[in-house]
């Protein structure tokens, strides 16, 4: 096949009514200037060697390829766009709900007089257990033995104290349950916390819930929402 000049293709171009393919800044054409660069070798290919079909054809199913691709793509991306919409549109029914999820985040507030409960569940009976709290800058302030052991749900509060008795500052802080079984083995209990939503965010595609107090948790984690200050059937424990 005889080579095509860019003088030639750019003149082609120019014809058309369409930029040269040097004007293309990402250096990649677009479907009507693929299709006017096989137009152009067709008029400008050399009679004793003509370009064969086979090879027209293996170029246009190239780009046949290649434009699906690209379709699909732009599709694929609209989709996520509107389900990230759709999504923060749900998340909004949460606004005022009280809700419980999975998570490890605790507050203290209104000077120390409301501290978060926090749920836990032991699938199996623990012989001991403990629960460390943890302040904003991960340092350990008080370890606290847990009473109720047995498998099932409890709940347990903080009152806000460090390991001295001393109340700590109004905050959000963390916590890490830790048991073991009769055998020695560890149990790693399913742990949630509650609270009132009264915003919601979004961040690298991922809802979250903004609680009243100033912690976070995911939507994903969400698993009973309910009026504020409905009570629930709860097993309470080490209260």
């Amino acid at each position: 096949m005889a080579t095509v000049s860019s003088a030639t293709v750019t003149s082609k171009y120019a014809s058309a009514g369409i930029s040269s393919a040097a004007s293309y800044g990402s250096g990649e054409l677009d479907k009507q200037a693929f299709l006017m660069l096989l137009v152009t070798q067709f008029q400008n290919q050399d009679p004793l060697n003509p370009m064969e079909d086979k090879e027209f054809v293996a170029q246009l199913a190239q780009f046949s390829s290649l434009e699906q691709s690209m379709t699909m793509n732009e599709n694929m991306n609209t989709l996520i766009s509107l389900q990230t919409e759709q999504q923060a549109l749900y998340a909004a029914n949460y606004i005022g709900m009280e809700v419980l999820a999975r998570g490890y985040g605790i507050s203290i507030s209104e000077g120390g007089s409301s501290v978060t409960k926090v749920e836990y569940s032991l699938g199996t009976a623990a012989t001991s257990g403990f629960i460390n709290i943890f302040d904003a800058n991960s340092e350990l302030i008080t370890t606290i033995e847990l009473k109720d052991l047995s498998s099932g749900v409890h709940t347990f509060q903080w009152d806000g104290k460090n390991a001295d008795g001393v109340k700590q500052p109004d905050g959000t802080y963390t916590f890490a349950i830790s048991a073991t079984d009769a055998n020695g083995e560890i149990i790693v209990p399913d742990t949630q916390v509650g609270g009132v939503v009264m915003g919601i965010s979004t961040y690298d595609g991922i809802q979250y819930l903004t609680l009243e107090d100033g912690r976070v948790v995911a939507l994903s984690n969400v698993r009973e929402v309910m009026k504020p200050g409905t009570s629930t059937s709860r097993e309470e424990g080490n209260g």
